[in-house]
């Protein structure tokens, strides 16, 4: 854990927006328990969806020096988070070499994911991408702590769809064979996998990505165990997850 004084925890419910496409924002957020996705408005409507946000996601580290965030981000679960004033942050990293090697850290692992998806969303059909989708995100939530058995995803197949870029018929055609398989199901409005062994059995994620999945180290912010001094500037505790 890097030395400072903590920063106060903020709480939205599932449905909120930390903040929208095009925004002025010099924060970074810092996921400390929730899900939330990133993501991109068309001209037409359309949603990109480019990440799911676990805990210990750092968001918008990479609209330093943008007139607006190039996505905007939104809750998918009740969440609750912190902010870091990016000018605040960044300073401390020539005194704190460390700061800045988690930061950069954390950018890489971004573009780990997002690499990872485009291969996905290029080259592989309707099955494998969902499978690869549902089989990374079990294994970055392993990290982040215990796992509720079944392991639920709060995901509709909207929601799928914009990640992999695929029509809503694809996804529900595929899930309706994963329920058949005994893979996955729905049950109210969250994708139960119902046994993670045979997903990743059918997953074509290769074992040396999904061991980096499972223990790729990732910053997170912590709930402080004591509030500030009166007058006291706020700086932001990061902790990283063990490799």
């Amino acid at each position: 854990m890097l030395a400072g004084r903590p920063v106060p925890l903020k709480h939205l419910s599932a449905g909120e927006e930390l903040f929208a496409p095009g925004a002025r924002t010099d924060d970074i957020y810092g996921i400390v328990s929730g899900w939330a996705y990133s993501y991109r408005l068309f001209e037409d409507g359309r949603r990109q969806i480019n990440a799911i946000e676990l805990p210990g996601s750092l968001i918008g580290v990479a609209s330093s020096g943008r007139d607006g965030a190039a996505v905007g981000c939104a809750t998918l679960t009740p969440v609750v988070y912190c902010v870091y004033p990016r000018a605040v942050l960044f300073g401390r990293v020539m005194s704190e070499p460390a700061l800045g090697l988690r930061i950069v850290s954390e950018v890489v692992r971004q573009e780990v994911l997002i690499r990872e998806r485009l291969s996905d969303v290029a080259r592989r059909p309707a099955r494998e991408r969902i499978a690869n989708f549902l089989h990374e995100l079990y294994c970055r939530r392993r990290i982040s702590g215990p796992l509720d058995r079944p392991f639920s995803i709060p995901l509709t197949q909207s929601h799928i769809a914009d990640a992999l870029g695929l029509t809503p018929i694809h996804v529900s055609r595929t899930l309706r064979e994963f329920k058949r398989d005994r893979i996955a199901t729905y049950v109210g409005h969250d994708l139960q996998i119902i046994d993670p062994g045979k997903l990743a059995r059918i997953s074509t994620l290769d074992l040396g990505y999904t061991r980096w999945l499972a223990g790729s180290g990732q910053v997170t912010p912590v709930e402080p165990a004591a509030p500030p001094p009166h007058g006291a500037s706020m700086r932001p505790v990061l902790e990283a997850r063990p490799g």
